[in-house]
C-alpha cells in the first residue's frame, strides 16, 4: 500500500513511490509505437496485394501469410493499448493491482497471438521453400523438419502459458494469484524463441547452400544470396529475446524489464511477416517495371509515325539525324 492505493509488489528501500508521476522506459515505449506501426502498414500491404492479383501461386502464398499476419498485427494493437494505456511498461511497485491486472490480461492474451502467428508464418516459410527444393529430398526432409519443429515448440508453449495456472484465469488476472498453483512459464517462453531462432537459421543455411551450387550462374547467385541472406536478420530478435528472457528470470520486477523482451517478440514476428513478403515486392517491382517499358515502347511506335497527304503515312527514321533526312512520301 502506497498513497493509500494498493500496489502490486512493495517498492524498494530506495525508490520513493509516486503514482502520480510514473517512471518509464520513453525509448522502449516509442519503438513499440514505431514497430506497432510497421505491423500495421505490413496488412495493408497485403490486402492491397488481393486487389492487384499476381501470379496463382504467389496468390496462394498470400492466402496462407494472411491468417498469421492479421494474428500478429491484432497482437500488436494489443500490447499499443497496454503501453498506451495501462502504463505496462513501469515498475511493478508503481502500478496498482487493478491496472497490473488489466495490463497483465492484454499482454497474455498478445503473446497468444504472437505465438500461433509466428508459427504459422513460419510454418509458409517452410512450406515455400520445400516445394522450391523437390529434386533435392534431403533439403526438403530438413525443412519439414523444421517446419515440425516449430509447430511442435509453440504448440507446447502455446497450451503452456493457457493452462499453466490452476484455477486456468489465474494466468492473467493478478488478483488470484495468491491461491493459485502455477508452474514456471519461463521455460516455455525460452523454448518457443529458441525453436524460433534455430529454425531461421536452419532454412537459411538450407537455401544458401543450394544458392552456391555451380549450377547457377554467378547472376543468378547474386539474387538468389540478396534474397535469401536477408533472413540471416529473423533471428536476431529471437536471440535477443532469449537473452531478456535469461536475464531477467530471478527478477520480479517483471512489467519493467520484460518490455524489451515484448520489443524484440513484436520485431521478430513483422521480420517473419515481411521476408514472407520479398516474392512478392519483386514481382511487383517487375510488374511495373514491364508496364513502363511497354508504355515507352508504344510510344515510340506512336512517335515513329507522323501522318501524310492522301490519309498515308510514313515512318521517320529512327535517328532524327540521320543524314539522309525525312523520307520522302509519294
Amino acid at each position: 500500500m502506497a498513497n493509500g492505493t494498493k500496489g502490486l509488489m512493495a517498492p524498494s528501500e530506495s525508490h520513493d513511490v509516486n503514482f502520480y508521476n510514473l517512471q518509464k522506459n520513453a525509448i522502449i515505449i516509442y519503438m513499440i509505437y514505431c514497430v506497432c506501426a510497421v505491423g500495421l502498414l505490413v496488412l495493408f500491404f497485403i490486402l492491397a496485394l488481393f486487389l492487384r492479383g499476381g501470379s496463382r501461386e504467389r496468390r496462394s502464398q498470400n492466402y496462407m501469410i494472411l491468417p498469421p499476419c492479421i494474428l500478429t498485427t491484432v497482437a500488436q494493437l494489443i500490447i499499443f493499448i497496454a503501453v498506451l494505456f495501462f502504463d505496462h511498461n513501469v515498475h511493478a511497485w508503481e502500478k496498482s493491482l487493478d491496472t497490473a491486472t488489466r495490463a497483465t490480461t492484454l499482454v497474455f492474451t498478445a503473446n497468444i497471438f504472437l505465438i500461433s502467428g509466428t508459427a504459422l508464418a513460419r510454418l509458409v516459410i517452410c512450406i515455400t521453400y520445400s516445394s522450391l527444393l523437390t529434386p533435392f529430398k534431403w533439403a526438403r526432409y530438413v525443412i519439414r523438419f523444421t517446419g515440425g519443429l516449430v509447430v511442435t515448440a509453440s504448440t507446447a508453449a502455446w497450451f503452456a502459458l493457457l493452462f499453466a495456472c490452476k484455477p486456468i484465469d489465474a494466468a492473467w488476472d493478478l488478483r488470484l494469484s495468491g491461491e493459485a498453483q502455477c508452474i514456471d512459464r519461463y521455460p516455455f517462453h525460452i523454448l518457443q524463441a529458441g525453436s524460433g531462432a534455430v529454425a531461421d537459421v536452419i532454412v537459411m543455411a538450407v537455401m544458401l547452400y543450394h544458392c552456391l551450387s555451380p549450377r547457377h550462374s554467378w547472376k543468378d547467385k547474386a539474387v538468389l544470396l540478396t534474397h535469401f541472406s536477408s533472413g540471416l536478420l529473423l533471428p536476431i530478435p529471437a536471440v535477443a529475446r532469449l537473452a531478456i528472457l535469461a536475464t531477467a528470470r530471478e527478477d520480479p520486477d517483471t512489467t519493467f524489464v520484460l518490455a524489451p523482451a515484448i520489443l524484440c517478440f513484436i520485431i521478430e514476428a513483422n521480420l517473419v511477416i515481411m521476408y514472407n513478403l520479398i516474392p512478392d515486392f519483386k514481382e511487383q517491382m517487375d510488374s511495373e517495371d514491364s508496364g513502363i517499358n511497354a508504355e515507352h515502347n508504344a510510344d515510340n511506335n506512336i512517335a515513329s509515325r507522323v501522318p501524310c497527304p492522301g490519309e498515308k503515312q510514313c515512318h521517320v527514321a529512327s535517328s532524327l539525324g540521320s543524314p539522309g533526312g525525312p523520307m520522302e512520301v509519294d
